[in-house]
């Protein structure tokens, strides 16, 4: 026996509970920081090696070689789910501070594990503290698909993917149903071999909105607060930058019975001049629509023709692209599928798009 086995037998003999999941005392321990895990998105790595993963679209990957696994996060907020993929195979995970055991498939040397946070960045967040396993057990080199392109996308509910999987109406209590790996921007990303990046708010306007902050005060955080560290965005370099806002600047004065925000055009031309700072080489395509504000509402279509006119006129690598779908609540996984079809069509035909490969 080797000395684990010993130390197990052990603690059963001396009457104590041991689950049958739960990995050995001795188990080993890889730190978040290991050369062949791999991170996608706007990640935090200043407080120590622990990654906090806030931002949707997130991920975390690695290919084990072994037979037991744990999965550990601390400073759990709220609601922080993510899907969890084993060997191919999807299971929806909450994360809860301290360790979890993930099954693994028996008689199996090889494991591909990745999480992709699929609940937004407002409603919840996780660091992650690394991974153990048993005591033979190795992280290996993961073979991994380059992606051609770079996408990232900043928008408000629609583009988080909130309330895509809700039934007839919409809810804010369980956000295991907004899933944003099954957004148009993830199906969009998806299509066109791009790698990843999701920067958006539920609730967030140009001016003014259901949030108590606005597109300028978060886009370049590491979180969706004010005061919140600033990221340096440029580390990143998209390909492509989308950008969709303006359903809330909408839907929240027309709800409290206010005005269109007057300063509307003038904020949103600043945002994409501020964002072009940081992503010079980038193309940048406003978007809108998905919900009845961006199809419909003529208070928001007219400043956000302004914007798109007064931008475009001095930038030939800012475009635009209006949703022919939408949906009168926030837009279902169908309705994200169909945005993503048209978004992925319409990039296709364009001749800078084609220059990009």
């Amino acid at each position: 026996m080797n000395g684990c086995t010993n130390k197990v037998l052990l603690v059963v003999l001396l009457g104590l509970f041991v689950s049958a999941s739960a990995l050995p005392a001795c188990a080993r321990q890889f730190s978040p920081d290991h050369s062949k895990i791999h991170y996608q998105g706007r990640i935090d790595f200043s407080q120590g090696q622990n990654p906090d993963l806030v931002w949707q679209g997130s991920s975390v990957e690695f290919t084990l070689k072994g037979e037991k696994l744990q999965l550990g996060f601390a400073d759990v907020a709220e609601q922080a789910f993510f899907d969890l993929d084993v060997n191919g195979k999807t299971r929806l995970f909450k994360a809860e501070n301290g360790w979890h055991n993930i099954s693994l498939e028996q008689g199996v040397k090889k494991h591909h594990i990745k999480l992709f946070k699929r609940s937004e960045a407002n409603m919840g967040s996780a660091r992650f503290t690394g991974i153990k396993a048993d005591d033979k057990a190795k992280i290996i080199t993961t073979k991994r698909n380059k992606p051609k392109k770079r996408f990232i996308f900043y928008g408000d509910s629609i583009t988080a993917g909130a309330c895509n999987e809700d039934g007839e109406h919409d809810q804010w209590q369980d956000f295991s149903t907004h899933n944003n790996r099954l957004s148009y921007g993830m199906f969009t990303a998806k299509a066109l071999n791009a790698s990843y990046r999701n920067i958006s708010v539920s609730g967030m306007g140009i001016s003014t909105g259901y949030v108590n902050v606005t597109v300028d005060q978060v886009w370049n955080r590491y979180n969706p607060k004010a005061d919140a560290k600033p990221a340096w965005p440029a580390k990143y370099k998209p390909h492509v930058v989308f950008i969709n806002f303006g359903e809330n600047d909408d839907s929240y004065t027309a709800a409290n019975k206010l005005p269109f925000p007057a300063d509307f055009t003038e904020r949103y031309v600043k945002l994409v001049k501020d964002m072009r700072k940081f992503y010079p080489k980038s193309h940048i395509v406003i978007l809108r629509g998905g919900m009845t504000g961006g199809k419909k509402s003529e208070r928001l279509i007219g400043p956000w023709q302004k914007v798109v006119a007064e931008l475009e006129k001095n930038d030939n690598k800012v475009h635009h692209y209006v949703f022919d779908n939408w949906y009168y609540l926030h837009p279902r996984v169908s309705h994200h599928r169909a945005m993503a079809d048209e978004l992925s069509a319409w990039l296709l035909k364009q001749t800078w798009y084609k220059r990009l490969y």
